[in-house]
């Protein structure tokens, strides 16, 4: 045998993985997930993917929604000219009633379904219409262990206190997320008027055992918003800060230690549609906004989203990327909704 010359028992080295490739490292458990692309996906495959979402067009959506403010509108001026102020008050008392009575109705088919708003079978296919591709990875059965997530906002009567429960794609419980610690003042203003921008909030995610996996804070905010992220012993984890106002919003995700770990984007200046990227730009991770119906768009705040992480992260990282699927509408969202 040349000197030189490696033993025949020894393998070969394996070839090298190219530099737009990600190849996790075995688990205990021996699953190795496959090597996963890191190229993010072009802007007409973002389109695309939009496109396979099951939902109206936007146009359609504020064309239905200017016609009902336009017809009440119409009402109030016929009764003011045939009633006076007496016929714009039950205008008015009556569009409320229309609204109380849907949640109400939303409310009971709830209850006689076991007190979720959707069947197993309806969040399948919840899952399914938001054209989002299946697991990338098998899931530990917590929202942050977890490839394929769905979050709707729970319906409620009155909304003192913002609600969400957190499904897998098969339709699996994985926790919920609370609202906590709001005081009697807060939730009085909440009811009158529509100033929870001015207020703080703090919410906590939960598994489905009760045990607390993230808390997280929104300070009071202007324009600008951000959200402080905490785990579940209250160790400060890092913040979604706000980086603009105007166009394609954007969030950054710095940690504790002031590392930016990437990007929260908004994918057109409507926000239904979201990807996060890491801190070299290759996309993460996938939120986008389920039509929920054309009734609870117009009557209520609860909005519903599809999460899909593309690939195993770190745990920092993971909890940053569920923190910001979070954060899109008790940031965002819940402070523009038009209808509510």
């Amino acid at each position: 045998m040349n000197a030189f010359e490696p033993p025949s028992s020894v393998p070969p080295a394996p070839a090298p993985l190219p530099p737009t490739s990600y190849a996790p490292a075995t688990t205990a458990g021996g699953f190795a997930p496959p090597t996963i692309p890191l190229a993010s996906p072009s802007d007409a495959e973002r389109s695309a993917r939009r496109k396979n979402a099951k939902r109206p067009k936007f146009v359609a959506l504020l064309g239905v929604g200017a016609l009902v403010r336009f017809g009440r509108e119409v009402l109030e001026w016929v009764a003011r000219n045939e009633f006076g102020l007496k016929g714009v008050l039950l205008v008015a008392l009556a569009a409320g009633g229309v609204v109380i009575g849907w949640r109400l109705l939303a409310g009971r088919k709830a209850q006689r379904q076991g007190g979720v708003e959707l069947t197993k079978e309806q969040l399948v296919q919840q899952y399914a219409d938001s054209g989002l591709p299946g697991p990338a990875f098998p899931s530990d059965g917590t929202a942050l262990g977890t490839s394929s997530m769905i979050v709707n906002q729970r319906t409620k009567l009155i909304e003192v206190n913002t609600d969400y429960d957190l499904w897998s794609h098969d339709g699996e419980l994985l926790g919920a997320f609370r609202q906590i610690g709001q005081s009697k003042t807060k939730r009085f203003f909440r009811v009158v008027s529509a100033l929870d921008q001015f207020f703080s909030h703090s919410w906590e995610l939960s598994d489905p055992q009760g045990a607390v996996l993230l808390r997280l804070h929104r300070p009071r905010k202007l324009f600008y918003t951000s959200v402080r992220v905490y785990d579940g012993a209250d160790a400060f984890v890092g913040q979604i800060r706000q980086r603009n106002v105007f166009g394609k919003v954007r969030f950054s995700m710095i940690d504790a230690n002031g590392n930016d770990h990437g990007l929260l984007h908004a994918e057109n200046w409507r926000a239904w549609d979201f990807h996060i990227d890491d801190a070299l730009g290759h996309e993460i991770a996938v939120v986008t906004k389920s039509w929920e119906g054309f009734a609870r768009t117009l009557w209520s705040r609860a909005d519903r989203y599809v999460v899909h992480v593309n690939r195993p992260l770190s745990p920092t990282l993971s909890k940053m990327v569920v923190a910001c699927a979070l954060s899109i509408d008790v940031a965002l969202k819940q402070d523009t909704r038009s209808f509510g």
